[in-house]
Parts: structure tokens; C-alpha cells; sequence
């Protein structure tokens, strides 16, 4: 059994508006001492596999057709034997 964490985020080229308001607040209460905001978001679960390369690449499998829209979005996985 594998525990797989993904973490899922726009591309630099996107604006994410949730990003854009949260910036906009920082402007309006006078917030100066953060920079370089993201967002993202995250999906976790276990798998039954045999292997860790099997559970990365059902992982990978599964980031790319359920959990990602590639032309906007990047993601980063972790697989963890439990």
C-alpha cells in the first residue's frame, strides 16, 4: 500500500483570480511584506500496488486524466509506502 499526495497549481503563465484578490487585499490593508504568492491545491490517497514505481505511475496515470487540466495546470506527487 502507497499514500500518494499531489499537488496541483496553475501555470506561471495563468492568472489565477484567487491569487489576484488575495493581492488586492494585501494592497487595501496595507500588507507589504509578502511577495511571490501561489495557490494550489491537493489531492491524497492510498493505492494498492506492489511497487513504488507501480504507485507513482498509477499516480501519474491518475493526476494526468482526472485530476490536472495540463494546458493550465502543473503538478508535483509524492508516494509514500505505508
Amino acid at each position: 500500500m502507497y499514500h500518494i499526495n499531489i499537488n496541483v497549481r496553475f501555470l506561471e503563465s495563468v492568472i489565477n483570480p484567487e491569487v489576484e484578490r488575495v493581492k488586492e487585499l494585501f494592497v487595501r490593508e496595507n500588507i507589504s511584506d509578502i511577495s511571490n504568492l501561489s495557490m494550489s491545491k491537493g489531492y491524497s490517497f492510498n493505492i494498492a500496488c506492489e511497487t513504488k514505481e507501480e504507485a507513482t505511475q498509477r499516480a501519474k496515470e491518475l493526476a494526468e486524466s482526472l485530476f490536472v487540466n495540463q494546458a493550465m495546470e502543473s503538478y508535483d506527487l509524492t508516494v509514500e509506502e505505508v
